[in-house]
């Protein structure tokens, strides 16, 4: 008997092409992102001036430092590592520190910064100190457009701010928890934006084409660096505060001396408390010490590590203004954020004094 075959509609073509459509669809998608991750993996970081000055001075000399700070402009343009050095040496202590700190840098950017410096496999590092910051979840406006918004956001740190976005949420109402996440959804949906730029390498083609014709031949920023090339970078033409930031600061100032003479902390979000651990363990894994700083601020609180099985990692916090009442005289600020080039050599000779008590032979 013969065999018949089926007769196809119209309508079960056009599902069979729909199907093989979306079939193909997907499997280029796959493609794509397999294809993106690996070309991540294999490029260099972008070019973005003052984190690769910084990461290319370490990858020089891997093993020379035995000291490094690490943090946002509070670190960058207010530790001075050669005075630091010439300091320690006074009291007995042989260190060679460098300065990582780049402006704006804070968590969970920091994070990934690090790892870059653990993928230079540094063997000499003793003490890195941490600047204490939560995790931001907006995106920092200055840098919205710009390979700096881009080149740090890969798995582990979307993980923290997808649990940052979602630790907003107290309301067990579904219109409470819809007003609570809104804002800080849109902003993670930014964030899942530049991730996506990030693992598909958009507009990174200079990049792979340097790396694979030129791959020794890598832009180094050297005016990062500073004078010194140690990584401190003076502040430059401070010619006092403008009248306005002089308001600001004096109106924080005197907020702080009337309420709050010594700063409270704050644990915050647990995402942010696993960001920091995360860069704990991993100094500790070094063989190295951390120790945490809190930069003299207006700030009405400070973020500080919450122990953790039996651990409370060193804080040096520097928000008394009894104790360190000379890093807040006006002749030594920038702003309520912010030391000038003098107030950063202050800053430095106190952190360098607690340093002392800690390490001394």
């Amino acid at each position: 008997m013969e065999k018949k075959t089926p007769i196809r509609t119209a309508s079960s073509r056009i599902g069979l092409g729909l199907v093989r459509v979306v079939r193909n669809a997907a499997a280029f998608s796959i493609f794509l992102a397999l294809t993106g991750l690996l070309i991540n993996r294999s490029l260099p970081i972008p070019s973005i001036p003052t984190v690769q000055a910084k990461l290319e001075r370490i990858k020089e000399a891997p093993d020379k430092y035995n000291t490094l700070f690490i943090g946002s402009s509070r670190i960058y343009r207010q530790i001075a590592p050669h005075l630091f050095d010439q300091l320690a040496a006074d009291r007995g202590l042989a260190t060679i520190s460098f300065n990582a700190g780049v402006d704006g840098m804070r968590a969970p950017e920091d994070g990934f910064f690090f790892d870059q410096i653990l993928k230079l496999h540094p063997k000499g590092l003793r003490w890195i100190f941490v600047e204490l910051n939560e995790l931001r979840l907006p995106v920092n406006r200055r840098q919205r457009g710009s390979s700096r918004a881009v080149y740090w956001h890969d798995w582990p740190r979307m993980v923290l701010l997808f649990r940052e976005a979602l630790a907003a949420r107290k309301s067990t109402s579904p219109s409470g928890i819809y007003r609570e996440l809104q804002l800080p959804i849109g902003d993670f949906r930014e964030h899942l934006g530049l991730f996506v730029q990030n693992m598909s390498n958009l507009g990174e083609s200079a990049p792979l084409m340097e790396a694979l014709f030129h791959p020794h031949r890598r832009r180094i920023y050297r005016a990062p660096l500073g004078a010194e090339e140690d990584g401190f970078l003076e502040v430059p033409n401070w010619h006092g505060m403008s009248p306005q930031t002089r308001v600001i600061y004096e109106r924080a100032l005197e907020g702080r001396l009337r309420n709050q003479r010594v700063t409270p902390s704050d644990f915050g979000s647990a995402p942010s408390q696993d960001a920091l651990w995360g860069m704990i363990d991993k100094i500790e894994a070094l063989g190295a010490t951390p120790i945490l700083l809190i930069a003299p601020t207006t700030a009405p609180k400070n973020f500080a590590p919450k122990p953790r099985n039996g651990r409370s990692p060193l804080v040096f916090d520097f928000s008394n203004l009894d104790e360190y009442a000379d890093l807040y005289e006006e002749q030594y600020r920038m702003d309520g954020e912010h030391l000038n080039t003098a107030g950063a050599e202050i800053f430095t000779r106190h952190i360098c004094a607690r340093f002392a008590q800690l390490a001394k032979p």
